[in-house]
């Protein structure tokens, strides 16, 4: 089974529910899954395993008068802009 995961870091699996997928390891996502299949005796002693298939990094862009203006990656789903506005300028201690 394929599952392709959205922003919220959240996919539903039918008979498991909702299970976070953001910030997982694949040996971690591994275990809930196979535990999950316990749980609602689903499988025993499963054999699950987990691997990446696809890999897309989300972006946002800082415009204007900032000294580093361009686009840059989304560290994590729940980036604040500050961060963001800080990775496109330049602070100096006086």
């Amino acid at each position: 089974m394929q599952i392709r995961v959205g922003n919220s870091g959240f996919e539903t699996i039918p008979v498991l529910g909702p299970v976070r997928v953001v910030g997982s390891r694949r040996g971690r996502w591994s275990w809930r899954l196979k535990t999950g299949c316990e749980r609602a005796e689903i499988l025993s002693d499963a054999d699950v395993q987990v691997s990446l298939v696809q890999s897309q990094t989300s972006q946002f862009s800082v415009l204007g008068q900032v000294p580093r203006p361009g686009a840059y990656a989304l560290a994590r789903p729940d980036m604040r802009l500050m961060e963001g506005l800080a990775l496109a300028a330049e602070f100096r201690r006086r």
